[in-house]
């Protein structure tokens, strides 16, 4: 019986024991948790508040450049339509889609026939267009003239022979020795012969004195106008062989051997695109920020390649369906491995400065004014700073007024600081 409640009390015992060393442990920890707490916790020189921690940036002279990322696709940088200009059977087709070709190669023949028989007609009356001229020009022959001198003598025997006859009828007449009729007869030969032999005198006036101005400048219009035919056969002539306009890649080809074509169909297209032009479209908030002669980098992930382009030209009138400036941006493409129809990215640049005052976005705060302001730290007292800013980004501002080279701006636990309070520096951004 004494032997149980000695064990009993010993596990009383035990058990108080446990009890008071727990509560000790637990006052001592307390009492480390709170001397580190104060420990870490900085106080003012009051010792009333808390010192705020804060991150601090050195205001430095950086650049700044913005840049705005656009889609785009890819057309040819020249794309000619092959129009033949006359209608005729094809007779020949040299070419295939994807060939290579260079300007002046055989494209298409087309039935000539036609064409060179205008060219032989043309030809033939040029030639006597100009022997007409060379004839005038060249003056009456001598033998010529002496066959016109001896038809003039002819014209007026016979006039002289009409005239005598005709006078002689009259008078019969008129002693009614003969009819009206025959007299009648006799005038009408004596006008005939009149009316030659004043013809042969004017023909033989003609071709002793020479052509007029008038029918030579006419001669030399024939001859003229039989250049211009003869020009205008052998041109049609040419159509009937249609060569390449450029250098480039066939791209299409629409006719087939046998076929017939008509002026102005189109048959065939070619296209350059050793070098290529990339059309997109810029807003009106960012079109007067980019300029002609710029490099711009353009993306293409279907090639997992990027190309440096230049800008070629931006439109002054925004398209009526995007409402956007349409910019077209040139390519280098001397290997072919862009093509017309790929679509890629182009990064243009709208802002830059350089050498100026930048700091992080999250160092400026605006006030309900909508004026900006930041702290600065002075002798570890923080003083706020009115400043204008400039163009800026997600990250970076540019400060225009109220920053100097060398001043420390708070860039994190902003929040927390009022002016002339003091803070605590924990880092440094810009180290």
């Amino acid at each position: 019986m004494r032997k149980q409640l000695f064990e009993y009390r010993k596990v009383i015992s035990i058990m108080i024991l446990i009890g008071i060393l727990s509560i000790v442990a637990i006052g001592c920890n307390n009492s480390q948790q709170a001397t580190a707490s104060a420990e870490s916790t900085p106080i003012n020189k009051q010792g009333s508040e808390k010192v705020p921690s804060v991150r601090v940036n050195q205001v430095q002279k950086r650049s700044l450049t913005n840049y705005i990322t656009l889609a785009g696709e890819v057309k040819a940088d020249r794309s000619v339509n092959i129009l033949p200009k006359t209608s005729e059977e094809v007779k020949k087709v040299y070419v295939e889609v994807g060939d290579r070709v260079k300007q002046g190669d055989k494209l298409v023949v087309l039935d000539n026939s036609s064409a060179l028989i205008q060219v032989e007609q043309a030809k033939a009356s040029l030639e006597i267009a100009q022997a007409n001229l060379a004839e005038t020009l060249n003056g009456a022959k001598e033998e010529e003239v002496l066959q016109l001198e001896s038809e003039l003598i002819s014209a007026k025997a016979a006039y002289q022979q009409a005239q005598k006859n005709y006078q002689r009828q009259k008078d019969l007449f008129d002693q009614r020795v003969i009819s009206n009729q025959t007299l009648e007869e006799a005038e009408n030969d004596y006008i005939t012969a009149k009316s030659q032999y004043q013809s042969a005198k004017y023909s033989l006036k003609l071709t002793k004195d020479g052509a007029t101005q008038e029918e030579i400048k006419a001669l030399k219009g024939a001859v003229t106008q039989g250049e211009a035919s003869l020009k205008a056969a052998k041109l049609d002539l040419s159509n009937t062989l249609i060569t390449a306009p450029i250098d480039g890649i066939v791209s299409s080809v629409d006719i087939e051997q046998g076929e017939m074509v008509f002026t102005n169909s189109e048959i065939m297209t070619i296209s350059n695109i050793d070098t290529v032009k990339l059309i997109t479209y810029i807003s009106q908030s960012n079109i007067n920020k980019i300029k002609i002669g710029e490099e711009v980098q353009v993306d293409f992930k279907v090639l997992q390649k990027s190309f440096i382009g230049e800008i070629k030209n931006i439109s002054p009138v925004a398209d009526s369906t995007k409402k956007s400036y349409p910019v077209e941006i040139s390519i280098d493409n001397q290997n072919n491995i862009i093509k017309a129809g790929m679509y890629a990215k182009v990064t243009l640049q709208t802002d830059q400065v350089k050498e100026t005052i930048i700091i992080p976005q999250n160092g400026v705060l605006v006030d309900d004014s909508g004026n900006s302001y930041t702290y600065i730290i002075e002798d570890n007292q923080a003083k706020k700073v009115n400043i204008k800013t400039g163009i800026s980004n997600k990250e970076q501002v540019v400060v225009l007024e109220g920053l100097k080279v060398g001043d420390q701006v708070v860039t994190a636990g902003i929040d927390n600081v009022k002016e002339g309070s003091e803070v605590k520096i924990v880092s440094r951004g810009d180290e």
